[in-house]
């Protein structure tokens, strides 16, 4: 269904928010099932088309930063989930506050993120 919904609205909407919002679902729908080989240029797609109509600190721009960020990392790509996560705080810090739940998610999930990098955190 979601493929359909995605096709659907690629068809008579193109680029738009509930064309970007059917990427993001379909892309979640295959992360849970683990196909993250799929799930991630869907989530590139979703982020990009976020980026262009609604700009970098849009929070819907920003819950699709921490989404790559978490497909990437769910591979054990977490020198490419970094960079990510600390996107998703800054854009989180300077549009929310530092005391926000969405951004306090942030802090840890760079947190997480490094302690999983150890050591080779220092070289990135």
């Amino acid at each position: 269904m979601y493929r359909k919904t995605l096709e659907l609205r690629q068809k008579v909407l193109g680029e738009h928010a509930h064309t970007s919002s059917s990427i993001k679902r379909l892309a979640s729908c295959l992360e849970l099932k683990g196909e993250y080989d799929q799930a991630e240029p869907l989530f590139v797609q979703a982020l990009e088309a976020r980026k262009r109509m609604l700009g970098p600190y849009h929070p819907h721009c920003l819950v699709s930063t921490n989404n790559l960020a978490d497909c990437l990392s769910k591979q054990g790509n977490h020198r490419s989930a970094l960079p990510l996560y600390e996107a998703a705080l800054d854009g989180r810090e300077k549009v929310l506050g530092s005391d926000h739940p969405r951004t306090v998610q942030s802090k840890g999930d760079v947190a997480s993120c490094k302690e999983r990098l150890g050591s080779d955190v220092l070289k990135i």
